[in-house]
């Protein structure tokens, strides 16, 4: 059974992770790649992943500057969750007529099934329990 991964909650590695992405640079930590049990081939392509990384880190390192630091608070923070936001409530929006019949449905259904059972004969007229003028008491 494979484990499924949960999405970073902790903003600061979160937010540094989308900086080094902007910048081009690997923020992936090699102990989490490590931390599964691996094969004799995947541990090879692991370590030649290594020394690429390795050697990456050899190069100069370009500076995170103001307006990238700018850009991404502005597209994590801002406009994901607003673009997100309005889809959401676009998809509830366009929803609520289906839901609407899937509601009326389940009500018929819930009629059809209490016609079945019986439930209905309770609300059925029933004749009064004093004689009508005129007629004799039964």
């Amino acid at each position: 059974m494979s484990s499924l991964k949960l999405p970073d909650l902790r903003f600061e590695e979160t937010f540094l992770k989308s900086l080094y992405a902007e910048v081009g640079q690997n923020a992936e930590d090699p102990e989490t790649l490590a931390a599964g049990g691996l094969s004799d081939r995947q541990l090879k392509k692991y370590n030649k992943k290594l020394d690429i990384m390795e050697e990456k880190e050899l190069q100069p390192i370009t500076p995170i500057t103001p307006s990238i630091v700018m850009y991404v608070i502005l597209k994590d923070q801002i406009i994901k969750p607003l673009l997100q936001g309005f889809l959401w409530s676009g998809l509830l929006i366009l929803s609520r007529p289906l839901l609407s019949m899937v509601v009326l449905g389940g009500q018929r259904c819930g009629i059809w099934v209490s016609n079945m059972v019986g439930l209905n004969r309770l609300a059925v007229h029933r004749p009064a329990t004093r004689p009508l003028p005129g007629r004799p008491a039964i």
